[in-house]
């Protein structure tokens, strides 16, 4: 016991002969970076062949549009074609996928040229590492989302599901409210994001593929049949034939 006390006493006392410093005055200099400035030869070199590799992997091109696809107010085309390439993607990895939503905020161009895609195209349209989830969603709750202003005002775009003439079709089957439906979806909307709240306690499986690899994917499997991809449908909300 002595001997622990003998320790402690030890431990106290250097800590109260411990002097503590506080800052007097805090000063900085701003420093310019710019086209002035001049190169540092050796960063510039350190730095060469890593940007040479990656400056080639964004401009491999890897597939082709037929046309110019447009972010516009309500459904527009490019929001359907980016919600068909995770229905698509979704597919690859999932046992069964019945449908797709996207966000708007979740694809960032406005629009997306006619002619060759690179990949660093596909990486300024989705610049988010978000992951593709397929959420088991109860019919009820698909009812619910048709009559948010997500799908009303169409601020998600929505592959595998048609409103036609009142009537919902998903996969091209009539919808049941008291089916379940295999939806995929971002991370961030599962998680509640967007006003995607009914999700955050559903069924969901993770396999671990991006958002942006779908896409990739997509255009790929275009490319490979060799065909150019055409303009999607705007009417899927509110066909009337």
């Amino acid at each position: 016991m002595l001997k622990w006390y003998l320790v402690m006493l030890s431990v106290c006392g250097i800590m109260g002969c411990r002097t503590w410093h506080q800052p007097t005055r805090a000063a900085w200099q701003r420093s310019e970076v710019n086209n002035a400035s001049g190169k540092d030869s050796a960063l510039w070199h350190l730095v060469a062949p890593y940007r040479d590799s990656v400056s080639e992997s964004m401009e491999t091109v890897i597939g082709q549009l037929a046309v110019t696809l447009s972010k516009t107010a309500g459904e527009n085309t490019l929001g359907n074609f980016v919600a068909d390439a995770l229905l698509f993607g979704a597919s690859t990895r999932y046992e069964q996928v019945d449908l797709a939503v996207m966000n708007r905020g979740g694809y960032r161009l406005q629009e997306l040229p006619a002619g060759m895609i690179t990949v660093g195209k596909v990486y300024e349209l989705m610049p988010f590492d978000n992951l593709l989830f397929c959420v088991a969603v109860p019919g009820n709750t698909i009812s619910s989302m048709m009559s948010s202003p997500n799908f009303s005002q169409a601020e998600w775009s929505v592959s595998g599901l048609n409103i036609l003439h009142g009537s919902v079709l998903i996969g091209g089957k009539p919808f049941h409210a008291d089916s379940t439906y295999y939806l995929a979806i971002s991370d961030y909307l599962a998680e509640g994001g967007d006003n995607g709240n009914s999700m955050q306690n559903l069924p969901r499986q993770n396999a671990g593929y991006l958002q942006r690899d779908a896409l990739i994917d997509y255009i790929k499997f275009h490319a490979k049949q060799g065909n150019a991809i055409a303009e999607p449908d705007t009417n899927r909300l509110n066909k009337k034939q």
